[in-house]
């Protein structure tokens, strides 16, 4: 069962520079306990990734008023907990997690379903330990990336499309326990991969931790950030400018922001009305971030979503809660097509049959970051913003930033590095532009956009769905 609600107990907990959105709509989806994932797809609905009241993998689509048009389930074992999901290049959707199929073992688990959410195959992997994942990404090449852990260190598994494993890399922590975990992975522009989440510093307290690797999981280096006090990370992705922003807790909502070396160029912590922990960050067309978790306390069953906004140097412009009188818990935000955010997770306030139902918020468009609105001032370095929308079908914006009069060059490359469409091969002045790639003539799959300045290149990757 959906239920609307189109009214809902809210507290603003900061106003700083900006007013922020308003609440559009809100609806639980009372068969399930939890969503971890949200996709806005290309007709402008959603696809949402959880499990359900009975511990199965669970993949609802949606119209874009959250209105349920199906929901599917999968499960191979007693116990299955999906913890992330994606739409993939040929419109179906992959689904990663874990399950357990005896007391004190956990396995791994892939799932790749059709457009229809019907199961198209699963693959177990692991060890017979404790083996899950965390994050799941499609690769350049159309296979997929899991990253999590196995047993008590990092783990990284790359597929072919099929699932089939091509190879799965361990990596030992720091600290005197030497373990660790991955919440997110990333492939780089250079075919590589990121890894971000948690180990352990040498005095025991945990650390937020980032691993770049080649294409092959060969470690290039690694870093760790805080220490001075237990920090967490639960959410990482590449920034436009080709560094890395890390997300998670400190006793508040923290934020990390580096280079492209992973060396650290700021932190910030924004703290809310008590236990504080950030889920899940995203990077906004101005460059800035919007952060989304949890505000509230555990002893007395009492918090809200919060969805904290932030410009480009981490300062906040605002933040604001969703919530009833129960506990709710954000696990996943996106910014949707029309420039508002969509956030996920479960609320024990709202919905009937369970105490703890899975939840959808839909705000207006965001004032800061609506797709009319760019930042007057000259970016500092050359910028490559994410396609907007992304996915897309048919249409999508290409958004850059350039500190001075410069010749700008911008590829379309397919998944074997061929150029398919060139956008630009002319001088831009200083500032922000924009140019559309109509892809009426290509096909559904995963493309790279590459933008050439000088000595200087950005690329991102954007999936186009027909």
């Amino acid at each position: 069962m959906v239920k609307l609600f189109a009214v809902l107990v809210g507290t603003f907990i900061a106003v700083t520079v900006n007013a922020q959105p308003d609440l559009l709509w809100s609806r639980t989806y009372d068969d399930g306990r939890d969503f971890n994932s949200v996709i806005q797809t290309a007709d402008g609905g959603f696809a949402l990734v959880g499990h359900t009241n009975d511990r199965a993998f669970w993949l609802v689509r949606t119209d874009e008023e959250g209105e349920e048009l199906w929901s599917q389930t999968f499960s191979d074992e007693p116990v299955d907990y999906c913890h992330s999901g994606i739409q993939t290049a040929d419109g179906g959707f992959a689904l990663a997690g874990s399950i357990k199929p005896d007391e004190g073992i956990v396995d791994a688990l892939l799932v790749k379903m059709d457009e229809e959410g019907e199961l198209l195959w699963s693959h177990i992997y692991g060890d017979g330990g404790w083996d899950e994942f965390q994050s799941v990404i499609q690769t350049e090449g159309g296979g997929f990336a899991l990253a999590g852990r196995s047993r008590s260190v990092g783990w990284l598994v790359v597929t072919d499309e099929e699932g089939e494993e091509i190879w799965s890399r361990s990596y030992v922590g720091e600290g005197r326990s030497r373990s660790g975990r991955f919440y997110s992975a990333i492939q780089t522009a250079d075919g590589g991969y990121a890894l971000a989440g948690n180990t352990w510093s040498g005095d025991g307290s945990p650390v937020l931790w980032l691993i770049r690797t080649d294409d092959e999981g060969e470690e290039l280096w690694r870093r760790t950030y805080g220490g001075d006090s237990p920090e967490y990370c639960y959410s990482g992705i590449q920034t436009a400018d080709g560094g890395f922003a890390l997300a998670g807790r400190n006793g508040g909502f923290l934020l990390v922001r580096t280079d492209d070396e992973g060396e650290e160029l700021w932190s910030q912590t924004y703290r809310g009305e008590g236990e504080d922990k950030c889920y899940s960050v995203i990077q906004t067309p101005d460059g800035g971030f919007a952060m989304a978790g949890k505000s509230g306390f555990s002893y007395n069953d009492r918090a809200d979503f919060w969805l904290v906004r932030t410009d480009k140097d981490g300062e906040e412009l605002w933040s604001q809660t969703y919530g009833g009188e129960e506990s709710d818990i954000c696990n996943a935000v996106i910014q949707s097509n029309d420039g508002g955010f969509a956030l996920v997770g479960t609320t024990n306030s709202f919905g009937e049959g369970y105490d703890s139902n899975a939840w959808l918020v839909k705000t207006e468009p965001d004032p800061v970051s609506a797709p009319h609105i760019v930042d007057p001032a000259l970016p500092i370095e050359l910028i490559l913003m994410p396609p907007y929308p992304n996915p897309f079908n048919a249409t999508t914006q290409i958004r850059f930033g350039l500190p001075n009069r410069s010749t700008v060059r911008i590829n379309v490359l397919d998944l074997y590095g061929r150029t398919v469409a060139t956008l630009a091969d002319r001088t831009y002045k200083a500032g922000f532009h924009s140019i559309t790639w109509d892809a009426t003539a290509f096909p559904t799959g995963l493309y790279l956009v590459r933008l050439e300045a000088g000595d200087v290149a950005r690329a991102v990757k954007m999936t186009l769905i027909r």
